[in-house]
């Protein structure tokens, strides 16, 4: 595989020979690999940040913002250089472009949050080590341009190992690997070879990009972290986000709240919908919302449902509810 210049993302590794399905694309050992626990070019700063217990996102943003001060004296000199002076990300976003583009959706009180917490972040870094170390972390390195990169450049790169107990990682060459929704196959740590692993869950011709999945994402998920959308239709795991609630003046209210938090669930609750239709757990929220009192004893089954902790993948049926159950649906849309 090469980097190329493509439709998909700009950058992208694309194929310079027959992949078969099934092949070991990518091998990256641990030392190639930038975690929490990677050995900073300045030692002293490394030292401080640790001594602070500083959490892992906060650690990497700073450690990649020092690393890139450093060019060619940094180990990463040639993966930083090829990195993008400026992510695809929301963290660039104005609020008015916020609140013009994302008017209609949920995603953007999250972008809001996500810009607030970069900036609150630094602060307090800045308040807590930055200023009491001013030869090791200077304002003209150190300050909310640089951390809006880095942490636009963790948001859209890095990636959560579940081999390796979820620990998060920047991969690099690995991360030019491009999304696509149907895509099954992700980056991984193998036990066996001790390394960072990529096996294709399809065939490639010469010339056609190779994919990665992020994960099942909608296309808001892949917006906020990863700064893009794919085209419209192309991602079967798109959905938004409906809010159900009990009726307040519900004679069974009480007994209908005590079954939904017994199984984790409160009130509002969220839901995802998807173009393939209501989510199981939805439809038996809204059952649960339109439900008289004499179906009190199954109040609990119902709310059981509505957990997702169904056994049947028919989920629940009431005949004689559901046209108030999809009334209740209709009006959220």
């Amino acid at each position: 595989m090469d980097i190329r210049r493509v439709e998909v993302g700009e950058r992208g590794l694309v194929a310079l020979k027959n992949i078969r399905k099934g092949e070991k694309l990518l091998f990256v050992p641990p030392s190639l690999v930038i975690t929490a626990d990677s050995e900073w070019s300045c030692k002293e700063a490394g030292n401080v940040m640790r001594n602070n217990s500083v959490p892992d996102w906060p650690l990497l943003a700073t450690y990649l913002i020092s690393e890139a001060s450093l060019m060619e004296s940094s180990r990463w000199s040639k993966y930083i250089s090829a990195l993008p002076r400026q992510p695809y990300s929301l963290l660039y976003w104005t609020r008015a472009e916020l609140d013009l583009y994302l008017v209609a959706s949920e995603i953007r009180k999250r972008a809001i949050e996500r810009i607030s917490d970069v900036i609150g972040v630094f602060h307090d870094l800045r308040l807590r080590i930055f200023s009491k170390y001013p030869t090791l972390f200077p304002e003209e390195v150190f300050n909310l341009e640089t951390f809006k990169w880095s942490f636009g450049i963790l948001f859209s790169r890095l990636v959560r190992l579940p081999s390796m107990g979820g620990k998060v990682a920047l991969v690099p060459w690995a991360d030019m690997l491009n999304h696509n929704s149907e895509v099954e196959t992700f980056l991984d740590f193998d036990k066996s070879s001790k390394g960072i692993v990529f096996t294709t869950d399809r065939a490639y011709q010469p010339g056609e990009q190779v994919f990665i999945s992020y994960g099942k994402k909608a296309n808001g998920e892949l917006l906020l972290s990863y700064g893009f959308v794919p085209k419209e239709g192309t991602n079967p795991n798109d959905s938004v986000e409906l809010s159900l609630s009990l009726t307040k003046g519900d004679e069974c209210y009480k007994e209908k709240l005590e079954a939904l938090r017994k199984h984790g669930l409160s009130t509002p609750q969220q839901f995802p919908l998807q173009i393939t239709g209501w989510p199981l757990e939805m439809m038996a929220y809204a059952y649960l919302i339109v439900s008289p009192s004499e179906m009190s004893k199954q109040f609990d089954e119902i709310a059981s449902v509505a957990a997702g902790k169904s056994k049947s993948k028919a989920g629940i049926k009431f005949p004689e509810l559901e046209e108030q159950a999809f009334t209740i649906h209709i009006g959220m849309l």
